[in-house]
């Protein structure tokens, strides 16, 4: 970083020889370069008496720090094993339980809103008692001879 930023050669170098009076740079910043777009500026500290031959070198950051992503808060929804779906004896089941969850309800209604959540209702409860719900199988990662 310290060559990275553009200053007067006095604030490049981090060290100079006592008798040859040769500037040198010794000290260095490392940054990652995902992390270099936070660095505002790097430079050595030709004033600072620090009781050593060496300059304090001195990098200016602004952190942007993002929210932490939270995989808790997504709610999958559970999807109905309609893999049965292709057969006609499964196809007789759902009508069923279809025809005999509607029958129980009642049509009092006046808005759609209310009339979509008069059929939708007990048509997905009669294809979930009829057919389940998926379960999620993942494939093994482990096995004994790992």
């Amino acid at each position: 970083m310290n060559t990275y930023f553009q200053h007067s050669d006095n604030h490049y170098y981090s060290w100079e020889h006592p008798i040859s009076k040769r500037r040198h740079l010794l000290d260095y910043v490392i940054t990652r370069r995902k992390d270099l777009k936070d660095a505002k500026n790097t430079r050595a500290m030709r004033e600072t008496d620090c009781q050593t031959d060496h300059y304090l070198i001195k990098t200016a950051f602004k952190f942007s720090i993002k929210p932490a992503y939270s995989r808790a808060t997504t709610k999958h929804k559970r999807r109905l094993n309609i893999s049965k779906l292709g057969d006609r004896k499964w196809q007789d089941r759902l009508q069923l339980a279809i025809n005999s969850a509607l029958e129980q309800t009642t049509d009092n209604s006046d808005s759609s809103e209310q009339m979509w959540n008069l059929l939708r209702r007990p048509v997905f409860s009669a294809a979930a008692e009829v057919f389940g719900y998926i379960k999620k199988r993942n494939a093994d990662w482990f096995d004994e001879n790992d």
